[in-house]
């Protein structure tokens, strides 16, 4: 029997790349919903410094946001 969704705390990651002007933009609005959200993980991934963690995702487009709750993705794009 599956968890309920109040075990796993909704997941928002920012995947984006070290070299994107537009992914820095997005530092100051993660810190920020990181304190209005504190029972939220947000993660900052680089898919480069941290492809193993982004193997199986084609990103295209930077930044590109993944949610997702437990093994459920919720949103990505």
């Amino acid at each position: 029997m599956p968890a309920p969704t109040d075990a796993h705390p909704l997941l928002v990651a920012c995947l984006c790349a070290a070299w994107c002007r537009v992914c820095e933009g997005y530092h100051e609005v993660f810190a920020r919903l990181r304190e209005e959200h504190p029972e939220w993980r947000f993660l900052w991934v680089d898919i480069e410094d941290d492809a193993e963690l982004v193997d199986d995702l084609e990103v295209e487009t930077f930044p590109t946001l993944l949610v997702g709750r437990g093994a459920e993705l919720l949103f990505l794009g």
